[in-house]
């Protein structure tokens, strides 16, 4: 830093951290208490609504499952702020459709791109999920109304019975490779730098003892961003696995390469700017030609 910059102060950092924190937690989670806090800060955050942090806290992600009504909460808490204008029930409702569109969008690219050029045994979801506990008729018709199932519909009925939606899969394959990146730079040792990222099947057969913690933090992982139960992310796990055998870009920021225990699933930023459906539509073999070297290309132009 130049003697001319200017630090920001330490307080407004901690401050801004804590607005962001807010923010995250009052759209996150269902806790009341987080929602209170956010109306009691209501005013701050308005004030630092152009700041990027605070932008992305109250951005809600593809792979994110938040309720229209919390969305609602959240922006009604925020627009009550003075001396700001309130949000217009117009403003409020075409939130609450963006979102909802945005999910309705993942659950048509569920049963046309993730679903399609798989082999027939990787489609039957229902009979893919049938060891998986068996979820309430009332949570299945309160899953009923996700909006990323009905395009989805009928084989996202196979998810359904089980708790799950095209939206949680979607957290699902969003949430593990991050997390192999956070265990490597953390203090858990779960995992060291030099260490592969190798994602195992862990439902059909245990997997090998040396990435044993490893994919207990995984079934963790996605059982708590899918919203379902031990075994059933197991179960969505191993599915996953032998999906992205096919369509190696499925879990966000790497790519998978077959391995003995499932995938090895190595970095890849390339396609992060890729829309979902292409993602999941791609194959090992449409992706080949992009892995070739420019002069096999030109070779094969010849």
């Amino acid at each position: 830093m130049s003697g001319l910059e200017l630090q920001q102060p330490k307080g407004t950092q901690a401050n801004r951290a804590n607005l962001v924190r807010i923010c995250r937690d009052a759209l996150r989670t269902n806790n009341p208490e987080a929602l209170a806090q956010l109306r009691s800060h209501a005013k701050a955050i308005m004030e630092s609504l152009g700041e990027e942090e605070i932008q992305d806290a109250l951005t809600i992600g593809l792979d994110e499952q938040v309720p229209a009504a919390r969305i609602a909460d959240v922006y009604l808490a925020l627009s009550a702020a003075e001396p700001f204008p309130s949000l217009s029930d117009e403003t409020r409702d075409q939130l609450i459709q963006t979102n909802m569109t945005r999910e309705a969008e993942i659950g048509c690219a569920f049963k046309e791109d993730l679903l399609s050029d798989l082999d027939r045994a990787l489609k039957p979801l229902t009979l893919i999920f049938a060891e998986a506990p068996t979820v309430s008729e009332t949570e299945q018709r309160h899953l009923r109304q996700n909006p990323s199932v009905a395009p989805a519909w009928p084989e996202s009925a196979g998810l359904l019975a089980c708790g799950l939606t095209p939206l949680a899969v979607l957290a699902a394959t969003a949430s593990v490779f991050p997390l192999a990146t956070r265990l490597k730079t953390g203090a858990s040792q779960i995992l060291n730098n030099a260490d592969p990222v190798v994602l195992c099947y862990v439902w059909r057969k245990a997997p090998p003892k040396q990435w044993e913690r490893f994919s207990q933090s995984i079934v963790r992982e996605v059982l708590q961003v899918a919203h379902c139960r031990e075994a059933t992310a197991k179960i969505l796990i191993d599915w996953l696995i032998d999906v992205a055998r096919v369509k190696p870009w499925i879990f966000r920021g790497a790519e998978a390469v077959p391995h003995e225990c499932g995938v090895e699933l190595v970095e890849n930023q390339d396609y992060a700017d890729t829309p979902l459906n292409e993602i999941w539509h791609k194959t090992a073999e449409t992706l080949a030609p992009l892995r070739q070297p420019a002069s096999a290309a030109v070779a094969q132009l010849a």
